[in-house]
């Protein structure tokens, strides 16, 4: 193929500086702040399928059962207001813990389905800021398979696992789901809002 005139006379150290200026052009963070490109993300570390199986938060790991769980965390207090009670989820909170400022245990069937974690700025600052915490989780995850605007997302099938982690104007929350339960949730939640929704006359 034939090149381009001046692009054939450009000399090979030439070439290269034009290159390279390409590269960090892409690479470069946008004007608007949602569509920062975090230099994390470009890591090129391989993405690993399986990251988030042995995933675990203070030693906690999805599918836990409720008493396991109350050993581990006896302060943690059951919060009837979150989910839906009818969609057979039962929801924990605990605040202040070792490496969080509060954190919400979703169970469904008597297993731990979701972990929702809070990071106030505070601490995120203290530990290296905002871009420590994504470091962390490309070292842990791989790099995100979708971000966009302020939410990052992890979703490993083959794993049964999803990982979101979301940024705000106070700090930043990480939610992992066993996604291998969301289907039969989302179905139950389904069927019960069909089934009381609607004046029928029968």
């Amino acid at each position: 193929m034939k090149r381009p005139r001046f692009i054939a006379t450009l000399s090979v150290t030439a070439r290269a500086a034009a290159l390279t200026c390409a590269i960090a052009v892409s690479l470069a963070p946008s004007a608007r702040g949602e569509d920062k490109v975090w230099l994390e993300d470009a890591i090129g570390m391989e993405v690993v399928d399986q990251t988030l199986t042995s995933f675990r938060f203070e030693g906690l790991s999805l599918g836990t059962n409720p008493k396991k769980f109350e050993e581990k965390f006896p302060a943690a207090k059951l919060d009837n207001d979150r989910p839906d009670e009818k969609s057979g989820l039962q929801c924990y909170t605990l605040a202040n813990l070792k490496s969080a400022d509060a954190a919400q245990f979703y169970f469904f069937d008597d297993k731990l389905y979701q972990i929702e974690i809070e990071y106030k700025n505070a601490r995120i600052d203290k530990q290296g800021g905002m871009e420590a915490i994504v470091r962390t989780l490309v070292k842990k995850f791989g790099n995100a398979d979708n971000i966009y605007m302020n939410r990052r997302t992890w979703h490993q099938p083959n794993a049964g696992r999803r990982a979101d982690f979301y940024t705000s104007a106070t700090g930043a929350q990480l939610v992992v789901t066993d996604t291998n339960l969301s289907a039969i949730i989302d179905a139950r939640e389904k069927r019960t809002s069909l089934e009381e929704n609607g004046e029928w006359g029968f």
